[in-house]
């Protein structure tokens, strides 16, 4: 019994799969077309990696996810990440520092695919978002990357509310 998984980049996003547990198929299963969005908020703040200072990362992750039949596989999954949000310039516990300098923005999307021989019992995948924090007004001297990594899980092919673990950054 073989799982395919089949991977789309979008616009300055990359969709990294971190791992996959598969427990067990059921013996029939009628699949069925249905669809599901969540929405994970976000409102953290995160060191600079570029400056040594402090940004209040504010956004939403929103996950669309629909599942039923294709054309190669009885059960199919699509997930499709879209995030965006800013980053102000703020103090280590979140307030807003009057810097001076504008908010960074950023903004992406993934998706993801995939192929199953039936309806899984129970499942779960973990993807990490990538995103580019750039300032509002183009300067690219202080940009940096957000790592954001969601664990998706499901029972009986219909997803459990996301759950966001972690939130990395860099410097580019």
């Amino acid at each position: 019994m073989t799982t395919t998984f089949r991977i789309a980049r979008a616009r300055r996003a990359s969709l990294v799969l971190i791992g996959l547990c598969v427990c067990g198929w059921p013996a029939t299963a009628a699949a069925q077309s249905a669809s599901y969005s969540f929405t994970v908020p976000i409102a953290k703040p995160v060191p600079n990696p570029c400056s040594g200072g402090f940004e209040l990362v504010t956004g939403n992750v929103v996950l669309s996810i629909s599942t039923g039949p294709t054309a190669t596989d009885p059960f199919g999954l699509t997930a499709n990440l879209t995030s965006s949000g800013q980053g102000q310039d703020a103090l280590s516990d979140g307030t807003l520092a009057a810097s001076g300098l504008p908010p960074y923005q950023y903004s992406s999307n993934a998706t993801l695919e995939a192929g199953f021989p039936g309806v899984p019992t129970d499942f779960g995948q973990t993807v990490t978002l990538s995103d580019y924090l750039v300032r509002s007004n183009g300067s690219t001297t202080d940009r940096f990357t957000m790592k954001t990594t969601l664990s998706l899980s499901f029972t009986n092919g219909v997803p459990n509310a996301p759950v966001l673990k972690s939130l990395n950054v860099a410097c580019k």
